[in-house]
């Protein structure tokens, strides 16, 4: 279906652009296998680990528990939807994913071809950042 949207919107169905992110959510219900906390945000719960494609398509969603690692998290998404970014050029995320052991492991998953862009603020207030806003548009339809 991604395919097929991408086409009506005059884009090639194979993105050379992917956005990565994760988000924490608190979750009160019975504890289940995959359950965590998250130190940084102080929730307990899960961790959405999200790739999404320049329109901000899904691309692949993997769910861990809240204290699993960002980092470790985007690079078995990318891995898992590395059929789907065979054309894949550059990778945009946030500076919680900043390192360059990170961005070898993208390299190594989805080919030496790829770059990792990190997206920084410059403020401490909010501020729409254009490209990091396709993923977190995303994240606000779910």
């Amino acid at each position: 279906m991604r395919h097929q949207l991408r086409q009506k919107l005059g884009r090639d169905e194979h993105s050379t652009v992917a956005i990565a992110d994760s988000s924490s959510g608190e979750d009160n219900r019975k504890k289940r296998v995959v359950y965590g906390f998250d130190g940084g945000k102080k929730v307990k719960g899960r961790k959405r680990h999200i790739v999404v494609d320049s329109q901000g398509l899904l691309i692949r969603v993997l769910v861990t528990e809240a204290n699993a690692s960002e980092r470790l998290g985007a690079v078995v998404v990318l891995h898992e939807a590395a059929k789907e970014l065979s054309r894949l050029e550059v990778v945009w995320v946030d500076s919680g994913y900043s390192g360059e052991n990170f961005a070898q492991a993208v390299k190594q998953v989805c080919g030496e071809q790829v770059r990792v862009e990190v997206i920084e603020r410059t403020s401490k207030t909010f501020e729409r950042l254009p490209k990091r806003w396709i993923v977190e548009r995303f994240r606000g339809r779910q």
